[in-house]
């Protein structure tokens, strides 16, 4: 068997609410996944994008309010060039 052929499946061992927050949020996304009671969350990575979304959701559910919103001034600075007048982001 060609393990090139074989998608590579990551499991998520998360509480039972965040479990499926982030299960429903990785099923609007399109991306596969298997999540039922008691169990880890099960998601098919087959792309390097969904590794990035996968990881973004996690992040989403778990990272500080704070750093969410540093993240997102500094992406927003890097898009805009904006920020060069605000040394603090």
């Amino acid at each position: 068997m060609d393990s090139a052929n074989i998608a590579p499946i990551t499991t998520l061992h998360l509480d039972g609410v965040e479990r499926w927050n982030v299960f429903r949020r990785l099923r609007e996304l399109s991306i596969p996944c298997h999540c039922s009671y008691g169990h880890p969350l099960e998601v098919r990575v087959e792309t390097v994008a969904a590794a990035i979304q996968v990881w973004s959701v996690v992040q989403q559910c778990f990272s500080p309010r704070s750093t969410l919103i540093d993240r997102l001034e500094r992406c927003w600075c890097k898009k805009t060039s904006s920020c060069q007048d605000n040394p603090t982001i």
